[in-house]
């Protein structure tokens, strides 16, 4: 079982960093590397109020990721740590399937975005990175073709799935569990830890 955080946002350096540290708990996380910033690390504090996940969004379309979004200093600090391993979100965090109608220019700007990403986190973590995860979740044969071009080979999608060891790396699955709580959370969990249960719980969602 793994815990994912996707986008970068800050509350993760804030809030989940702290919980993780305190119970000796490792989570991936999957930072959009165009909206990440220089700077200190910001002081950690229970005090600390941020925006919800719609005001998150907005201060990016603002212009302005840094007041929701990790700088390298943090996610630095997590990797030092061993609390936190970082992983692509893409550069610019784009649905070129909605952007761009033209295949090969779609796959072109695709691939752009997927490399500068790559080469951010190689110039500023110094990881050679193979894991990627898709934007909203979304991705088709285009997108999966384009990522291995890349040099990807895990994919992560928003999708149920069970993953076994021998389950495709391109499609691996997750759970989603933004704004759930844990009277939510603690049966699902059950489910996907029991194979069967969890095979029969995918098949009647569609979500296979």
């Amino acid at each position: 079982m793994a815990i994912t955080f996707d986008d970068g946002y800050l509350d993760n350096y804030v809030h989940a960093f702290p919980v993780l540290r305190e119970f000796g708990l490792r989570a991936t996380l999957f930072a959009v590397t165009g909206w990440v910033s220089d700077g200190p690390a910001r002081k950690i504090s229970d005090d600390v109020v941020l925006p919800d996940h719609r005001g998150c969004k907005a201060a990016i379309s603002a212009g302005q990721p840094d007041e929701v979004i990790l700088r390298w200093s943090e996610i630095e600090t997590m990797q030092a740590e061993a609390v936190i391993e970082v992983h692509s979100h893409t550069h610019t965090h784009s649905r070129w399937d909605k952007l761009i109608s033209d295949q090969t220019e779609r796959q072109n700007a695709l691939a752009e975005d997927l490399t500068n990403s790559r080469i951010n986190l190689q110039k500023r973590l110094g990881l050679t990175d193979s894991h990627l995860c898709w934007p909203q979740g979304y991705f088709d044969d285009d997108y999966v073709s384009v990522a291995l071009s890349c040099g990807f080979k895990y994919l992560y999608t928003t999708r149920r799935r069970m993953n076994y060891h021998n389950s495709p790396a391109t499609r691996i699955g997750r759970i989603d569990t933004r704004d759930k709580g844990a009277g939510w959370l603690v049966p699902r969990l059950n489910l996907y830890t029991t194979p069967v249960l969890g095979d029969v719980y995918c098949h009647l969602r569609g979500d296979r």
